[in-house]
């Protein structure tokens, strides 16, 4: 089985750093479903993101 995902890191992350950073999962509706993970990217947390803002 496979699970597609969108993973989305701050610009100031740094994997070798120690700082502790928050998880935020963001559960998708019912119209989201499916394979095409663009879906996703229409609303919420994920059309943030790929607008390019800071959040």
């Amino acid at each position: 089985m496979e699970i597609k995902k969108l993973v989305s890191y701050p610009k100031s992350y740094e994997k070798k750093s120690n700082k502790k950073w928050p998880l935020i999962l963001f559960l998708h509706g019912i119209g989201e479903r499916g394979n095409n993970l663009e879906l996703l990217k229409l609303h919420g947390i994920p059309k943030i993101i790929d607008s390019n803002k800071e959040f």
